[in-house]
């Protein structure tokens, strides 16, 4: 796959080509529905203008979710919510708007595997920056992220904070997809802390499990990822 189809399946989630076989090999035009699971958008880094040949969607046919989901799905086999998110998009008073998206393995989401495209007000992709990668989907067994709670122990004890002795005395409370936990009780001056499954995507493009928690202390904000064993491998205040 060359640089130049990389370049377009990203960037084209709201601008269709005039003519699709001109630019992408015949084979890709075929939906897969059974390999959408473990198809995911590749392409490399780049931040670049993209050739005029395009065609924009109508505005009163989709909506920006909907436009996005019928491009992806039809030409790549490749499903929103499953492989991609739109994480946010929004207008500025110079016209142009900015459409930014997330890479998915397994259902999470994959840090530091964004994509912002720019549309300017004609409907015309005028820059893209960031890239989606191709990375093979890890084993995703539970026993293999360990314990939340444990994760938060830790986080609390490289924080130097107290938290409570006995990881039976706080609760866990999962969500529908079994990815996010609330931990209640893990400290007394918390009531609560939410650790969330994630991938944190290396330059070498291997994946690492982690737990991402966010949580005020004082007047400051804290963000941080530790891994399954209990390193904090990721951490940062504002």
């Amino acid at each position: 796959m060359n640089s130049k189809l990389l370049l377009v399946l990203i960037c084209s989630l709201l601008a269709l080509p005039q003519n699709y076989n001109q630019i992408f090999d015949n084979d890709n035009n075929v939906v897969n529905v059974e390999s959408k699971f473990t198809r995911r958008a590749i392409a490399s880094d780049y931040n670049g203008s993209i050739e005029d040949n395009q065609y924009t969607y109508p505005a009163d046919v989709f909506t920006l979710r909907d436009s996005i989901e019928h491009f992806m799905y039809v030409y790549y086999g490749l499903a929103i919510d499953i492989d991609y998110k739109v994480t946010d998009y929004y207008s500025l008073i110079n016209g142009l708007t900015y459409i930014e998206l997330i890479q998915l393995m397994n259902g999470l989401e994959v840090k530091y595997a964004n994509m912002t495209v720019i549309i300017d007000s004609d409907g015309e992709i005028v820059e893209s920056e960031g890239s989606f990668n191709y990375i093979d989907p890890p084993n995703d067994d539970d026993e293999d992220w360990g314990s939340p709670v444990e994760a938060g122990f830790s986080l609390f004890e490289y924080l130097n904070l107290d938290h409570e002795e006995d990881q039976a005395v706080v609760e866990v409370i999962s969500n529908d997809n079994n990815d996010s936990f609330m931990l209640t009780n893990i400290s007394a001056n918390h009531d609560s802390v939410v650790a969330t499954k994630q991938y944190i995507k290396r330059e070498d493009e291997e994946l690492e499990k982690a737990w991402y928690f966010e949580f005020g202390l004082g007047e400051q904000f804290i963000s941080a990822s530790v891994s399954p064993d209990g390193e904090v491998v990721e951490f940062s205040s504002s």
